[in-house]
């Protein structure tokens, strides 16, 4: 399948094109569809105590229809075919017509991927991820001027799966890490 999104909602492909013929109504100069899952952590320690951590997940639908001046935007949290035909009935409400245009034939944009697709939350395990804080904040005092030590790691994994009236079905996966590491360090002056 060409994006998880999919999967786990169990939207066909096919469902995804009537949607977007739905939004390309008589007149319409573009329409699309933007789904988009999304999970992110982090980790903060400060001063070898782990002061915070935090895990985020959020996802839904974005539908646009665009009739000259007029563009039709609406949203859902929800990926499911009820609330995306919700979405898809206000968006189109907004340019007034309810004529459907031509029937389109998404086809699968089948640029790579610029990232790999594995999802970097689950490269390691949230106990390593705090023993890595902790090896940063031991390695970091070995100096003797360090007085203070804040390191952070977050993470995030992101599905994007773009339907367009253009005949554009391309998903994107979108990996990212950071590692932040501060230092204090205090020298005392003889003078």
């Amino acid at each position: 399948m060409i994006s998880d999104i999919l999967d786990n909602s169990k939207i066909s492909q096919d469902v995804i094109q009537n949607f977007v013929e739905d939004l390309f109504v008589v007149g319409s100069d573009y329409a699309d569809l933007y789904f988009q899952y999304s999970i992110s952590e982090s980790w903060i320690l400060e001063d070898k105590i782990v002061k915070g951590g935090s895990y985020n997940i959020s996802n839904g639908v974005g539908t646009r229809t665009v009739s000259g001046e007029k563009t039709g935007f609406a949203y859902t949290d929800e990926i499911s075919e009820l609330e995306i035909a919700k979405a898809v009935k206000f968006a189109r409400q907004i340019v007034s017509s309810d004529k459907k245009s031509n029937s389109l034939s998404l086809k699968h944009n089948l640029k790579a991927n610029i990232y790999c697709e594995q999802n970097p939350l689950d490269s390691i395990s949230s106990i390593e991820k705090v023993s890595l804080l902790k090896k940063i904040d031991t390695y970091a005092r070995r100096d003797k001027y360090v007085k203070q030590v804040n390191a952070s790691l977050t993470g995030s994994y992101s599905d994007v799966l773009i339907a367009s009236s253009d005949d554009v079905f391309q998903s994107d996966k979108r990996p990212m890490v950071r590692l932040n590491i501060s230092l204090i360090l205090e020298k005392k002056w003889k003078g």
